[in-house]
């Protein structure tokens, strides 16, 4: 099966799977939005890691952010205590390479895509870890 029939599989079960649970009659529990947000750079071997995406992941949240050019990044609503980090660059491939067309064209410069390990993809197999408390915290994310 090839890349896109899976994530669109994938994205078939993640939406029949939220549109059972909205649907069931069980008493459904809110979390509320935390006020703490983790900001850092990423970088592999010291070099930048642009449009990673960043998945911070608690107990029972997570929270998304994507690495700007310059590898910083900014999550919002991060769960609070032991967290695990997740880096995947799988999701900036295709929009980088799209910029990467563009660019040919004269619509500016993109910056060199940096790959990284797939066990650093899913936050629970990455091995990157840290504490996070309420309000601003710093992490750089260095693989």
């Amino acid at each position: 099966m090839n890349r896109t029939a899976r994530w669109t599989v994938s994205l078939g079960i993640a939406v029949c799977c939220l549109a059972a649970s909205a649907c069931s009659k069980g008493k459904v529990e809110r979390l509320d939005l935390s006020n703490a947000t983790l900001e850092g750079t990423v970088t592999l071997n010291g070099k930048p890691v642009p449009r990673a995406l960043i998945v911070v992941a608690g107990e029972r949240a997570s929270s998304t952010a994507t690495a700007e050019n310059d590898g910083k990044y900014k999550a919002e609503h991060v769960p609070v205590g032991q967290v695990q980090i997740g880096v995947n660059t799988d999701a900036a491939r295709g929009a980088m390479m799209g910029e990467m067309m563009a660019s040919k064209k004269g619509a500016g410069k993109t910056p060199e895509f940096v790959g990284v390990a797939k066990k650093y993809f899913d936050p629970k197999t990455s091995g990157i870890t840290t504490t996070i408390s309420d309000g601003a915290n710093t992490f750089d994310i260095k693989l």
